[in-house]
């Protein structure tokens, strides 16, 4: 009785085969839903970024911050605002620029953060507790 129950249940196999069918199926939708994105018809820049004028390095630049190449928008944004001679493509670069850089909120929060551990470090090893 024990092996015809056996029998009955699907094997362990299938199961993972099954398992990994699945999960093929999700990458595959997931691949189709990028492609779609990266197809022209489709294409929706920032809203920021439409107001920019049309340069060709200020275009490179802004497909490098859709692309998320940050360092490289960090590099090449002061760079362009020092090189070009049109008042509109140097306030571009620089306005990606600052996009890319920590919310200055943030920071101070981090910094407050960071002291605060500190401190209570210090008090837990350094500061003599009762008893």
């Amino acid at each position: 009785m024990a092996s015809s129950n056996r029998e009955d249940r699907p094997s362990l196999r299938q199961a993972h085969r099954k398992r990994r069918l699945r999960a093929g199926a999700r990458r595959s939708e997931m691949a189709r839903a990028a492609r779609a994105a990266r197809e022209p018809e489709s294409y929706n820049p920032p809203e920021f970024v439409r107001h920019f004028p049309s340069d060709p390095a200020l275009a490179g630049l802004v497909a490098a911050f859709e692309r998320g190449n940050y360092r490289w928008v960090r590099v090449a944004a002061p760079r362009l605002a020092k090189a070009t001679k049109s008042e509109a493509v140097r306030r571009a670069a620089l306005e990606l620029r600052r996009r890319v850089d920590p919310d200055p909120l943030a920071t101070v929060l981090l910094g407050i953060a960071v002291a605060l551990l500190g401190f209570l470090l210090f008090w837990t090893y350094f500061l003599p507790h009762g008893s």
